[in-house]
């Protein structure tokens, strides 16, 4: 959204879910508030988001609908008007987790939630997602017409110079939720041996999540370790972030289920070894980095003792274009085009 409100012209407009309001927004973004999710079960409830979406439609002189995330915003849908075109971008856990969740689960609610996205999806004009696994899963649940199209999130290279790694610290970049399995690295690094226990910083962040329960497990479960090079940091402003990462001898993931994490692609550009649980990522961004079977901590601490003990595998220019924001956007500024 950033990259599009900065060029002269576009126009852009945000509508949200409750749970995404952020005051962190650029001045260059319009923001208009929030909508409750669409009810499928409850379609009276559904009203005031719909008249609220068709008045900025008409007060602004909409002339596309970018809808982020096809769990459960895509539902909106039917209630766009018909003559505007519509993309849809989808992430990881967005199809991975959110979709999959129903998509094999018996009962008449459950069928009636995939027929009320299958007609969503195949109404839209355009469909990207982040990675070929969102793609495949959609193609092959959905009967959708054509494929969408594959458009990474991509990073702002430009800002991220591999540097040569000064300091000890292995970094857990990935938000604190469930999902991203932090009871698992923990785990991990309870059993490595007690020279990389000492000699390293283990860097931990989003400690001021909205999932406070889940942060609290974490935290107890750092206190029982017993150790006081373990960090556990607030969300990083991206200057602080570039910093860490551009020091950190090692990255290191747990997610349940993935896309394609703009901080794996950020770990590998700013020149960090990556290690990443074996959830078939797209090989093309992702080959450099370790991976070990996923849920399994004791192949999670070998992992990470091998990965400090190699050599950096280095990078290309090859990988720095694959990855660049600035390409990518130009694709969805391409589709723009066609669309207008």
């Amino acid at each position: 959204m950033t990259w599009f409100s900065e060029k002269e012209q576009y126009n852009c407009h945000l509508i949200c879910r409750p749970d995404h309001v952020t005051k962190n927004l650029p001045n260059s973004i319009q923001f208009h508030g929030s909508i409750q999710d669409f009810s499928i079960f409850k379609p009276w409830k559904n009203i005031a988001g719909r008249v609220k979406v068709r008045d900025l439609v008409y007060q602004y002189d909409i002339d596309i609908i970018h809808i982020f995330y096809a769990e459960p915003n895509a539902l909106w849908v039917s209630s766009f008007p018909k003559y505007i075109p519509i993309i849809l971008t989808t992430r990881g856990s967005d199809v991975l987790v959110g979709l999959k969740h129903f998509i094999s689960r018996p009962g008449i609610k459950y069928k009636i939630l995939k027929w009320s996205y299958q007609k969503a999806l195949n109404r839209i004009n355009v469909i990207t997602s982040t990675s070929n696994l969102q793609s495949e899963f959609l193609m092959s649940n959905f009967n959708l017409t054509t494929n969408p199209e594959i458009i990474r999130t991509g990073i702002e290279t430009s800002r991220i110079q591999p540097e040569k790694k000064s300091k000890k610290i292995i970094f857990f970049p990935r938000n604190m939720k469930p999902i991203y399995d932090h009871e698992l690295a923990l785990q991990a690094i309870e059993m490595l041996p007690e020279e990389i226990k000492l000699n390293y910083e283990f860097v931990f962040v989003n400690k001021d999540s909205q999932d406070q329960d889940y942060v609290h497990i974490i935290e107890e479960q750092m206190a029982v370790l017993h150790m006081d090079n373990i960090s556990f940091n607030d969300s990083l402003k991206q200057e602080a972030y570039f910093e860490i990462l551009a020091s950190a001898a090692l990255v290191v993931m747990t997610p349940k289920s993935d896309g394609s994490p703009v901080s794996g692609m950020e770990a590998i550009a700013a020149g960090a070894k990556l290690i990443l649980p074996n959830l078939n990522y797209d090989s093309d961004l992702f080959d450099l980095a370790y991976f070990y079977q996923s849920g399994q901590a004791s192949e999670l601490c070998q992992t990470i003792q091998n990965a400090l003990k190699e050599t950096t595998k280095k990078i290309t220019s090859d990988y720095q274009l694959k990855v660049d924001r600035n390409l990518e956007m130009q694709k969805i500024d391409h589709l723009y085009d066609t669309l207008f």
